[in-house]
C-alpha cells in the first residue's frame, strides 16, 4: 500500500528507499491510497497511469486505488458542502483552499477540483 501525500518542501528525498530494501515488497500487487486532498492526488495519478502506461511503472504494478474522503468540488455545491454553517470547514475556508490550489482565473469546475466534470479526463476500467 502506498499512501499519496504531499509535503510543503523537499525533506529527505528518497527517505523510504532504505526501508524498502529491508522489506519483502511485492511490486506486482501495489495499491495507492489517498485521504482528502491526497485522494485527489491519487485520482489524478490513476487517470495518468491508466491502461497503456503500465510500462512506465515497471516493475511496479498498481492493482487499485483507494480514495478516502476525496477533496473534490465544483461550481455547483454538493449536499455535503451545503451542510451546517458551523462546520469546521466552512464554505469560506473551502473556497479559499480552492483559490489557492487552482490555476489563476479558473473555477472549481477545473479538472483538478471537479475530477468527473465535462473537462476532466475519463478513468477507464480494465
Amino acid at each position: 500500500m502506498v499512501s499519496a501525500d504531499y509535503r510543503l518542501q523537499a525533506q529527505a528525498l528518497g527517505d523510504c528507499d532504505g526501508w524498502l530494501d529491508t522489506c519483502a515488497v511485492d511490486f506486482n500487487i501495489m495499491f495507492v491510497l489517498g485521504d482528502s486532498s491526497g485522494a485527489n492526488i491519487t485520482h489524478h495519478l490513476a487517470v495518468k497511469l491508466q491502461a497503456g502506461s503500465a510500462a512506465l511503472m515497471a516493475p511496479v504494478r498498481v492493482r487499485g486505488y483507494v480514495l478516502l474522503a476525496p477533496f473534490f468540488g465544483g461550481v455547483v455545491r454538493t449536499r455535503s458542502e451545503k451542510g451546517p454553517s458551523e462546520a469546521v470547514l466552512s464554505l469560506e475556508i473551502l473556497d479559499r483552499f480552492w483559490r489557492l490550489s487552482l490555476p489563476a482565473d479558473e473555477t472549481r469546475d477545473h479538472p483538478i477540483a471537479k475530477s468527473f466534470g465535462l473537462m476532466s479526463l475519463r478513468l477507464g476500467a480494465q
